[in-house]
């Protein structure tokens, strides 16, 4: 067939190492180093129909694109918030940070 399959490749094959990576900030992830060496994977394994893996990769990828724009455009908003607090707080040469033109500006 033509295309990309996705397969099952179970843990426990002969062949497939895993090993834990050590990550900063997110330790209960499960992010691991996977190695593959001559690993035998039954055709039974094929995960939706052959050839078809490309399509099934992209579907997955619209629901991470949208989980990253809303993460994406919550963290923005919050950043200004709290740049615009500080703003409003911050004094300098007498005056309010926002009330300098160059600061309103921005």
């Amino acid at each position: 067939a033509k295309g990309i399959s996705m397969l099952l490749v179970e843990k426990a094959m002969p062949g497939v190492k895993c090993r834990h990576m050590k990550c900063m900030g997110v330790w209960p992830s499960g992010t691991t180093y996977i190695t593959f060496e001559d690993v035998k994977v039954p055709a039974s394994n094929i995960i939706g129909k052959e050839g078809e893996g490309f399509r099934q990769i992209m579907y997955n990828f619209n629901h991470e694109r949208w989980s990253l724009v809303c993460q994406s455009n919550r963290l923005a908003r919050v950043c200004f918030e709290e740049a615009f607090k500080y703003a409003m707080k911050r004094k300098t040469f007498g005056k309010r940070l926002i009330d300098h033109q160059m600061i309103r500006f921005k």
